[in-house]
């Protein structure tokens, strides 16, 4: 299976499930086969939590994939984007933290704010490193995660945008360099969806929308696109 065949398929369900589990396994894959009978019955017991099971059984010559490494693999989404993702053996309490927050949420409120300022002020090297110091449990959270990306498409846009100049990509990299995601977003649907390269840009630009109703408007554009 191709990156992009796996990939678009990824990003289908979490298009479709905004907020879940999603599990990635296949039956000849040997920790697949010890950690899913665990991982089924701790779903179970979270029936609020939609749960999606993605079954690469068929693929006997190995896969790629932007969002996975290594199976079993384990993406808990919130609101259309990765919230936090692994792979390998998980122990019973990585398990549970995947249908579960269990920071408290003023210790979240609080490093948001400041992950937050430093956004504002555009000094993201500052807010990597702050990020990289934080407990998992509130790195993790779904609101840190959204910033997080945030960090890492400015990150991203700027070490490329003086490699870029005059191209379809330059507009859309100097708008993401600044925090402008929507312009962003924008500019690649004025180009081309099918491009895979815009096509991940774009996908980042969407994990970095605040406002869920706007990222949804943004994801039924990427469902409408048909990859070739």
């Amino acid at each position: 299976m191709s990156k992009k065949t796996l990939d678009a398929q990824i990003e289908a369900i979490m298009a479709a499930t905004p907020d879940g589990v999603l599990y990635l396994g296949a039956s000849w894959c040997a920790p697949c086969k010890a950690m899913r009978p665990l991982l089924l019955m701790e779903a179970d017991k979270h029936p609020d939590i939609p749960f999606v099971e993605l079954d690469l059984s068929e693929l006997t010559e190995g896969f790629e994939s932007q969002y996975v490494r290594a199976l079993p693999a384990f993406i808990k989404i919130s609101e259309g984007g990765i919230k936090a993702q692994q792979a390998g053996m998980l122990t019973l309490k990585q398990l549970q933290a995947l249908f579960a927050d269990q920071m408290p949420d003023n210790k979240i409120d609080e490093a948001k704010r400041k992950l937050q300022q430093l956004l504002i002020d555009l000094k993201v090297e500052q807010a990597l490193v702050f990020y990289d110091q934080l407990e998992r449990e509130i790195k993790y959270s779904s609101s840190m995660q959204k910033l997080k990306s945030q960090c890492d498409l400015i990150a991203g846009a700027r070490a490329l945008l003086p490699k870029i100049k005059e191209s379809k990509f330059h507009a859309m990299l100097k708008a993401f360099s600044s925090g402008q995601f929507e312009a962003g977003l924008d500019i690649i649907v004025s180009e081309d969806l099918n491009n895979a390269e815009l096509r991940q840009w774009y996908v980042h630009g969407i994990n970095c929308i605040e406002q869920s109703d706007v990222a949804a408007i943004y994801r039924r554009k990427l469902s409408q696109v048909k990859t070739p």
